[in-house]
């Protein structure tokens, strides 16, 4: 695995609330009922999305990797995928804690 486990790694989970989903081909439309907020998503995002809802806490970013996309991070995967989580931090659909 390329991740690396830092001191103040941050541990993802998801925002909370009720969450509507409709797919379409490769995009996903979400409606946040917490934010009132309809968000366009693309599969990957969407499946992290709904990896962080089904997790029983918070999870780490190779953990998640794994989760959502079954098999070990390569290099730039978990920095990939923390990148997407900031952007879905931003817009209120995970959180992020330091552990």
């Amino acid at each position: 695995m390329t991740c690396r486990i830092g001191a103040a790694e941050r541990r993802w989970r998801w925002a909370g609330g009720a969450l509507h989903v409709v797919h379409w081909g490769e995009e996903t439309a979400l409606f946040h009922e917490p934010s009132a907020s309809t968000h366009l998503l693309d599969t990957d995002s969407s499946l992290v999305v709904t990896c962080l809802q089904a997790a029983s806490g918070p999870t780490d970013t190779a953990q998640l990797w794994r989760l959502a996309f079954g098999d070990e991070p390569q290099d730039g995967d978990c920095q990939a995928l923390d990148e997407s989580l900031e952007a879905l931090s931003r817009i209120g659909l995970v959180t992020a804690e330091e552990s």
